[in-house]
């Protein structure tokens, strides 16, 4: 089965926008990120919608334009340093065949590019177990000395 990535922007969003919208949703309520569903859903479809340049919202497909996978990257400037983002890398159990480095070579091409049309100094992103740390790992990613720590309010 042969896969491919696309960035889902206005062009696209009427056809992946909705399936990779409720990927994130699921993916913050399996981690345990509290991300309210409904922001989630306004702040992605405005994104999509109006092709932000500092949004980069993939979708895995099949030939048969299932959805399998996604990534969600945002540029970031803090203090006068710019970066990409990895917020979300997801790629579903289907999806692990032989394609499934190919597919993650061109996510990661299509992130590497859009980072540095967008004049980032480095990528970045949230690793939330040791598979996907391995991943980023592959690609270039070095581990920092960071702990995410939080205090609910």
């Amino acid at each position: 089965m042969r896969q491919i990535v696309v960035h889902v922007s206005n062009g696209n969003a009427h056809l992946y926008g909705g399936q990779v919208i409720s990927r994130v949703i699921a993916f913050n309520e399996r981690f345990g990120l509290k991300a309210n569903p409904a922001n989630v859903f306004a702040e992605l479809s405005f994104q999509m919608a109006v092709d932000n340049p500092h949004t980069l919202v993939q979708a895995c497909l099949t030939e048969a334009g299932e959805v399998v996978g996604h990534a969600v990257t945002m540029v970031q400037d803090l203090y006068g340093y710019r970066t990409a983002m990895i917020y979300q890398l997801a790629i579903d159990d289907s999806a692990r065949n032989s394609t499934r480095e190919a597919m993650l070579q061109d996510g990661f091409n299509q992130i590497s590019s859009f980072a540095e049309a967008a004049g980032c100094k480095a990528i970045r992103a949230w690793a939330q177990n040791k598979k996907l740390t391995e991943v980023f790992n592959r690609f270039g990613l070095k581990n920092k000395e960071f702990a995410f720590i939080e205090k609910e309010l």
